[in-house]
């Protein structure tokens, strides 16, 4: 059921999702109708709100938490998740804030202006200094005189924190509207643009009080995780860039900094072109920075100490991590990955060729011509997390290991929205048509196994498993070969091929054999959590008691580790 859509305007926000919300809900849905999720989930998590789209979106369809540390977004999300305002009481002071006597401003102490704007002159906003402006002096004086005069209604009583959250709300985005800016506020442009020239001028925001429960958080993700629990958790964090010439993606600290100083009402050292305050200089948050190896640890951090059912990331096809990267990401930050999907859909690209640098100079986007999708990256949490050793270790075994590359189109978990259909389109086996007599399961039949590969139902998906019992039910020999084709695409081998064949319908046969493999594996030093997870990934994936292996993976890891060694290995 699509989540009825909202009057919302937000501020201008790099990475915001407004274009996507409806590919995002929908991913969702589909998502939870195709693992049989019946009971209602309530609670969305946004852990990186920014401006608040996400949120918005799902208002009345969860009850709300969102953090982010930008101070500037708790005062969005106040406005439009927890406001209870009068509407005409919040007409009436902007009213008043729009009508101040110029006379006012000697009353402010004009840092805005002084520091961030002059007038039009010959149509130049770069100062003699060479720092450049991002309003004209007339709209500067009037955010001196509305901040300074939310901050009097405040100190004498006239509006609580909701209105004032509200006018602060109308005041960042009216500021926004005539800034000399083109998005964001690292940078402004040499000459007045035309919307800079306009008057600013406040208006009421579009809230409203919504039937569900909402609670907004301000500060750092690794600060808060703990404090929350949700059925859902969103992540849309910084993306990064696969371009290997650029060391960091968008420094949102850098990029939104007069949105904190406004809410702050603070008079931050600066420094720059740009004004910025010094305390953003060379300041890069480890999740901003464009190595994998520093980037991988702290997403699996992310979800390994998430209080939640469902983890989800929204990321993109020219950010740093790949789908194959998000993958070791999830396995190992405890997720059970029979239930791991992407979802993906054609996205409008940056029209940009080139990327600007801090000295000024220009490189050219390495992946400019490759086409983008964003993507939507979900699966479901174990309920007991296993102990992760070495996590560093092991993250920089897979980056030396790893051919991952940024195709997303030829990944087997992939789901792909069609835009112009407004639909999904998975790999079915409709693609190929094949008779039952014609469907007969052998590694050494060419045949069959080119039918699987085309189809798409190798490497630990359970879509084969499902067309196995519907197509032949009673075959025990096709789910003996998939559990193959699912422990050797991990571990490179061909010794369940003796177990898979040898070993037929006999329970006890598979159940010594699956044991003694298994063994094997952690006789010869192989992480024993690679091998839980695989049992693991076995069962979820069959999970159908009728499976003769599906009993013998559960009563191989009851016996000897599930039950017997959860103290050892739950934190």
């Amino acid at each position: 059921m699509k989540t009825q859509s909202h009057n919302f305007k937000s501020v201008p926000y790099q990475g915001s999702k407004a274009k996507l919300l409806t590919f995002l809900e929908e991913s969702l849905d589909h998502y939870f109708d195709s693992i049989g999720q019946k009971q209602e989930l309530k609670t969305f998590f946004d852990a990186f709100s920014g401006s608040g789209q996400v949120a918005h979106h799902f208002k009345d369809k969860f009850d709300l938490i969102t953090n982010d540390k930008q101070s500037f977004t708790k005062v969005i999300n106040d406005t439009y998740l927890s406001s209870s305002a009068d509407v005409k009481r919040i007409q009436e002071l902007v009213d008043e804030l729009n009508n101040l006597s110029e006379l006012y401003f000697y009353q402010t102490d004009g840092w805005f202006t002084a520091t961030y704007s002059q007038d039009f002159l010959d149509g130049s906003a770069v100062a003699q200094d060479g720092s450049r402006k991002v309003w004209l002096s007339k709209n500067a004086r009037k955010v001196d005189m509305i901040r300074t005069r939310i901050d009097e209604m405040r100190d004498s009583g006239e509006i609580n924190q909701d209105e004032m959250n509200i006018l602060l709300t109308s005041l960042l985005r009216a500021a926004s509207n005539v800034s000399n800016t083109v998005g964001h506020q690292n940078g402004y442009l040499r000459k007045w643009s035309k919307k800079s020239l306009k008057d600013l001028i406040l208006e009421v925001p579009q809230f409203s009080t919504s039937k569900r429960n909402h609670k907004n958080y301000c500060g750092d993700i690794f600060d808060v995780l703990d404090e929350v629990q949700s059925d859902i958790t969103y992540f849309d964090p910084p993306y990064g860039t696969n371009n290997t010439n650029i060391s960091s993606g968008v420094r949102y600290s850098a990029f939104y900094h007069l949105h904190n100083t406004i809410v702050q009402n603070s008079r931050p050292e600066i420094f720059g072109k740009a004004s910025r305050p010094l305390e953003t200089k060379g300041k890069t948050e480890p999740l901003e920075k464009n190595k994998k190896e520093v980037v991988m640890p702290k997403f699996i951090e992310l979800i390994q100490r998430s209080k939640t059912k469902f983890v989800c990331f929204s990321y993109s096809t020219q950010g740093l991590l790949s789908a194959q990267d998000f993958e070791e990401v999830f396995r190992l930050g405890g997720c059970e990955m029979s239930t791991f999907k992407v979802y993906y859909k054609a996205h409008s690209k940056n029209a940009q060729s080139k990327a600007a640098l801090k000295n000024g100079e220009y490189i050219n986007r390495e992946n400019h011509d490759e086409e983008l999708y964003e993507l939507f990256i979900i699966a479901k949490k174990k309920p007991v997390r296993l102990v992760e050793c070495k996590l560093e270790q092991k993250i920089e075994t897979y980056l030396k290991e790893s051919d991952s590359t940024h195709s997303i189109s030829d990944k087997s978990y992939s789901i792909y929205y069609d835009n112009k259909k407004g639909s999904f389109i998975e790999k079915t086996t409709g693609e190929i048509s094949m008779t039952d007599e014609e469907f007969k399961i052998n590694p050494e039949n060419p045949d069959s196994v080119h039918y699987i590969e085309r189809v798409g139902f190798l490497n630990r998906q359970t879509h084969y498993v499902k067309y196995c019992y519907v197509k032949t039910p009673d075959h025990f020999v096709e789910v003996m070969y998939y559990a193959r084709q699912l422990l050797n695409s991990r571990f490179k081998s061909e010794e369940l091929d003796r177990m898979c064949f040898d070993a037929k319908g006999d329970i006890q046969k598979v159940y010594a054999e699956l044991g003694n493999y298994i063994q094997t594996k952690i006789d010869a030093h192989l992480d024993k959590d690679l091998v839980i997870d695989d049992c693991y990934a076995l069962s979820n994936d069959i999970n159908d008691e009728r499976s003769p292996i599906y009993s013998a993976i559960m009563l191989f890891c009851e016996e000897h580790w599930i039950f017997n060694k959860v103290e050892d290995l739950a934190i």
